[in-house]
C-alpha cells in the first residue's frame, strides 16, 4: 500500500472527500498510530526494527575521550555495546549506572585504575555513552551499538509510487519500512481515531482492532522455515530389535 493508497482507503471507508479530511492533519494522525504500532511490535518481537550502528574511538590517554554522544534515534532502545579496544576482537560490554561524585570520577587515571579492556562497562548518562575500561587507542570503526530504530515517518500522504513497507531514507540506518501486514491495520486505526474525535460508532472489524494487532504480531514470530520438522513413519516392528 502506496501513501496515498492509504489516505484514499480511510477516506473511502468513512465515507468521506478529500476536504473533509485535510492531508496535514490525517498525516499527523497517521505517523502517531504508525508509532504506536511499532512500540506493539516491538514489545512482542524485539529484534524486528533492530539495527546496529559503528562508531570511532578516540585515544582516551591524549584526549581524556571517555565520552560519546548517542545517535538522537536511540532513546531508551539502546540494546548493548561493544567495542574493539585492541583493534582487532569485538568485546561485549556491561551497563552500569553512573553516579557522579563519590561512586565515580571522570578522569583518566581514576578509570584506568578501576576498569580493564578485558572487562569493559558503559553507562548511559545526558543522552551520552561514558566508556569505562582500560586505556582506550584510537580505533576506526572501534564502537558498535545494538539498538531499535523505528521506520522513519510518514512524509506525506501524496506518494503512489513507493510503499510504504519501503524505508523512506537508505541511509538513515533504518532497515525496513513499515511491514504491509499492518498497512491495513494503521488505516483502521486512524478510521477509530476520526470516528472517536467525531463520536461515530465502530463498525465491522473496528471494536476488535486490538485483537487484530496481536494476532498479526504473532504471525510476525513464526517459526523459521530453516527449521523444518520432518516426521517419521515408525519401523515395522519384526523382532530383530529385541
Amino acid at each position: 500500500m502506496t501513501r496515498k493508497n492509504l489516505r484514499d482507503y480511510v477516506l473511502w471507508k468513512l465515507g468521506l472527500v478529500s476536504d473533509d479530511w485535510s492531508a496535514a492533519d490525517m498525516l499527523t494522525v497517521a505517523n502517531l498510530k504508525l508509532n504506536e504500532i511499532c512500540e506493539a511490535i516491538t514489545e512482542a518481537f524485539q529484534g524486528y526494527f533492530g539495527v546496529y550502528s559503528e562508531f570511532d574511538l578516540v585515544a582516551s590517554a591524549t584526549a581524556d575521550k571517555r565520552e560519546y554522544p548517542l545517535p538522537d534515534d536511540i532513546l531508551n532502545n539502546l540494546y548493548k555495546l561493544e567495542l574493539m579496544l585492541d583493534g582487532t576482537n569485538w568485546i561485549p560490554t556491561k551497563r552500569i549506572h553512573l553516579i557522579p561524585g563519590k561512586d565515580f570520577r571522570l578522569q583518566e587515571a581514576w578509570i584506568t585504575e578501576n576498569y580493564s579492556n578485558s572487562y569493559p562497562k558503559y553507562a548511559v548518562f545526558r543522552n551520552s555513552l561514558f566508556i569505562l575500561s582500560g586505556e582506550i587507542k584510537a580505533v576506526t570503526g572501534g564502537g558498535r551499538l545494538w539498538y531499535i530504530n523505528y521506520p522513519n515517518p510518514l512524509p506525506d500522504l501524496t506518494d503512489n509510487t513507493t510503499d510504504m513497507a519501503v524505508a523512506t531514507d537508505a541511509a538513515a540506518d533504518v532497515p525496513v519500512g513499515f511491514p504491509k501486514q499492518f498497512h491495513e491495520l494503521l488505516a483502521t486505526a486512524m478510521i477509530i481515531s476520526y470516528k472517536g474525535k467525531n463520536t461515530l460508532p465502530l463498525t465491522d472489524r473496528e471494536p476488535m482492532f486490538d485483537v487484530d494487532l496481536e494476532e498479526k504480531i504473532k504471525r510476525l514470530r513464526g517459526q523459521d522455515l530453516d527449521e523444518v520438522i520432518r516426521g517419521r513413519v515408525p519401523d515395522e516392528e519384526d523382532g530383530s530389535q529385541y
